[in-house]
């Protein structure tokens, strides 16, 4: 008897709610008011200082900017780079009292669609970019999705809910280690954890603090993205609008090392040439910004002008194309790892058509016949055991387990998760 077992993975949802949402909310004693959204307050010089300092890391960072540099020079590597798709499995993990209420997974997915929207280059503002920077404007084929499946292969939502707690931003011994205990591998999954108070010091403005690559974090657990509430995605507990909602974009940059454009008393801050220098935080959007002698980018995602965020730099791009190819961001967007994570079903990066392609098929006894072209037949560690451009296949000849099907049509693929049992008659 051969059973099947099926995993899908939900549409994504691009459709973008415009609207701003303003309300007093009460978490205890603290008071929540409509103007709290009045600056981007991020830990980034927190992160980097934590970098320099620690003897570990410092080491490793110096390896990881010989790596960077490797590929940023290289062009043949860089066009590689350029070519591919990148799906990240992503899980939230959420901090606060009656968290699922107050952080429900609409906020989330709500977070993520801006996120890709931004990164991808959807967002309907990118049009109006200042003209001086207009030939400068890029994007890349990228998706953050939530997991599907948790670490023990299990069906998730990619979202864990826990009681209110603080300072996940702050890097000690200590916090490291509790840190770690939430965390799920970081070389599968990208770790973002969702609370208020980020610094435990009772400050409940900051915005959010993101670590850049490094293997020391990741081999230890503590690699992240620590981000308020307050300013993620359109619904639940956000009090951002629609341009603020990219702050968390402005995080993810970071996560893909890129630095601020603006510091270092008008030296070049981020390292990237087509960034011009500023050394004033959000100094003005559009043309007649100037400082350093020159026009600002100040509606780059990685400036602080949260009212007029727009895009990212071909510089930028680069930058961020060659972290993920760096050894603690490669495995998480390899096709193994989407296998297990549940992400297997993302063929293809569109705005509003990232969906599943239907390919029939039906299991009876021992065979599998298909409408599609081809299968491909993947153990659970993602290994190929079968290829083969047939619409029929006998699975008795394979041993009792957990499979990956592929079945292909055209220009469509689509995957399930099946359990072959040959050990019944």
């Amino acid at each position: 008897m051969v059973s099947f077992l099926v995993g899908k993975f939900k549409a994504f949802n691009y459709i973008y709610l415009m609207k701003k949402i303003v309300f007093v909310l009460l978490v205890g004693s603290v008071s929540i008011q409509n103007n709290a959204q009045n600056s981007v307050k991020c830990g980034a010089d927190i992160a980097r200082n934590y970098l320099e300092s620690n003897l570990a890391t410092k080491a490793e960072q110096i390896n990881a900017n010989s790596f960077f540099n490797q590929i940023l020079n290289n062009p043949e590597k860089l066009n590689k780079a350029v070519n591919a798709t990148y799906v990240i499995p992503v899980v939230f993990h959420v901090f606060a009292n009656n968290a699922s209420n107050l952080v429900p997974l609409a906020q989330i997915q709500s977070g993520l669609n801006k996120i890709n929207e931004d990164f991808n280059g959807w967002n309907a503002d990118l049009a109006t970019v200042d003209p001086e920077f207009a030939a400068r404007v890029s994007s890349f084929n990228i998706i953050f999705a939530l997991a599907q499946l948790d670490t023990l292969g299990n069906p998730c939502t990619g979202v864990t809910y826990h009681l209110r707690d603080s300072g996940f931003g702050n890097v000690s011994p200590a916090m490291n280690a509790k840190i770690a205990s939430f965390a799920w591998p970081n070389y599968k999954y990208m770790n973002i954890y969702i609370m208020l108070d980020l610094f435990g010091n009772n400050v409940y403005n900051n915005s959010g603090i993101a670590f850049p690559p490094n293997t020391w974090d990741s081999d230890h657990r503590v690699d992240r993205i620590v981000y308020n509430y307050w300013y993620l995605g359109n619904s639940g507990s956000s009090i951002a609008d629609a341009e603020f909602q990219s702050v968390l974009t402005h995080e993810y940059g970071h996560w893909l090392n890129l630095g601020h454009t603006f510091g270092n008393n008008c030296v070049d801050n981020d390292g990237i040439a087509d960034t011009p220098t500023s050394d004033v935080a959000a100094g003005g959007c559009g043309p007649g910004a100037t400082h350093c002698g020159g026009n600002i980018n100040g509606e780059n995602y990685m400036d602080y002008n949260a009212t007029c965020y727009k895009m990212f730099t071909q510089g930028q791009v680069n930058v961020m194309l060659a972290a993920l190819q760096h050894p603690t961001r490669f495995p998480l967007w390899q096709f193994s790892n989407l296998l297990a994570t549940g992400l297997g079903t993302i063929t293809d990066v569109k705005k509003n058509s990232i969906a599943e392609q239907k390919i029939n098929y039906t299991i009876s006894e021992k065979t599998l016949k298909t409408n599609a072209d081809k299968i491909i037949l993947y153990d659970f560690s993602g290994k190929v055991i079968l290829e083969k451009k047939v619409d029929v296949i006998q699975l008795d000849n394979f041993p009792t387990g957990i499979y990956i099907l592929a079945l292909y049509k055209d220009q469509y693929r689509e995957f399930h998760k099946i359990l072959i049992d040959t050990d019944r008659d």
